[in-house]
């Protein structure tokens, strides 16, 4: 049990060339394991996949 009093959080995700269905997992963990009255946010952040979807363009 936790406090009523403890601040909201965000969690940050950091991800590189990961698959879809592995930051999907990853983000339904954070929501299942978190309370819901802390968790502010869910940050995923890209550290310059090469791949898939999340490919950035090089110029």
């Amino acid at each position: 049990v936790y406090p009523d009093d403890l601040p909201r959080t965000s969690v940050v995700i950091v991800f590189h060339n990961e698959a879809w269905t592995t930051l999907l997992r990853t983000v339904h963990s954070a929501i299942d394991r978190s309370p819901r009255h802390l968790l502010e946010e869910i940050v995923l952040v890209d550290d310059a996949s090469e791949r898939g979807e999340f490919a950035h363009t090089r110029c």
